[in-house]
């Protein structure tokens, strides 16, 4: 029988998913504000347009944070994509509950916090979470020199499932991440900035929620970073590609916008990504 094996160059673009943190390019300066600020208590709300990276940061900066000295004893990350909670009800109070529920659990697959957010974090489905008790839980984790670190993902999904006139899930948040001695900090991402996400939320007399956050823009590449992922992502394969390609790939990539007397260019990233994998595919692939 003759063999159907293959020979299947492996294209080393990425494209349609997460790319890996040892992949991540550009994102450096970003991660080490947030990281600076975690290390403070200080929370994040990174915004920025569709396809710039935004998960792929989020996965990253977990990385980082579990590696570098500075931050590998002190920080303690879980991710949480909010549309993974796949709520399909109507009602904020009970939502409210599913996504505390969701959020204990993932903070206490992590060791060093299980001790302090196990008993709250199995609480039956049919019984309330104890909001009290969970600022308890945190504060006796910044007792232990630690911080909880949720990297909450399409905070969008957050924001729709809240009353907008009573936003109890945002403001317990708020409250357990302002606390001192911090056991508790979030980073968000979400396409608009923070403010611009909320303006359908009614604080009333509360000090808005988007008050505990510093606000970074996570932005497309410019053009040394754009050529950077061409030339890192190569680097391994054995393959290169030609000055007039890589330019190319960069005109497809291109988006430019105008402001009174300034043109930006930038290069979106997912874009480059596709791009050179199908530049890849059609020329080295056979």
């Amino acid at each position: 029988m003759e063999s159907l094996a293959l020979s299947i160059p492996q294209n080393p673009f990425i494209f349609g998913r997460p790319v890996p943190p040892e992949k991540c390019i550009g994102r450096e300066r970003l991660a080490q504000q947030v990281l600076g600020r975690l290390l403070t208590g200080g929370s994040s709300a990174i915004y920025g347009e569709r396809r710039v990276g935004k998960t792929s940061f989020l996965l990253y900066l977990q990385a980082v944070g579990r590696q570098s000295a500075a931050t590998r004893e002190i920080l303690r990350f879980a991710y949480l994509d909010a549309q993974a909670l796949a709520y399909t009800g109507s009602d904020p109070a009970e939502f409210a509950q599913l996504f505390w529920r969701v959020v204990l659990k993932e903070l206490a697959r992590d060791e060093t916090l299980s001790k302090h957010l196990r008993d709250i974090s199995i609480v039956s489905a049919d019984q309330p979470v104890d909001t009290s008790a969970i600022a308890v839980a945190f504060d006796a984790i910044a007792a232990d020199k630690q911080l909880a670190v949720l990297l909450l993902d399409e905070l969008e999904y957050v924001i729709e499932r809240v009353d907008a006139t009573n936003p109890s899930l945002l403001y317990s948040l708020r409250s357990v991440a302002s606390r001192l001695p911090a056991g508790l900090a979030l980073v968000t991402v979400s396409r608009q900035p923070l403010g611009e996400a909320l303006s359908a939320i009614q604080s009333g007399g509360s000090s808005p929620f988007q008050n505990i956050f510093a606000i970074f823009r996570l932005d497309d590449f410019d053009e040394p970073t754009a050529y950077q992922l061409l030339d890192s992502y190569l680097k391994d394969s054995g393959h290169t590609f030609r000055a007039e390609d890589r330019t190319k790939l960069l005109e497809k990539a291109k988006i430019s916008t105008e402001t009174v007397g300034h043109r930006d260019i930038r290069y979106e990233p997912e874009s480059l990504q596709f791009e050179a994998w199908k530049l890849f595919d059609e020329r080295i692939v056979k």
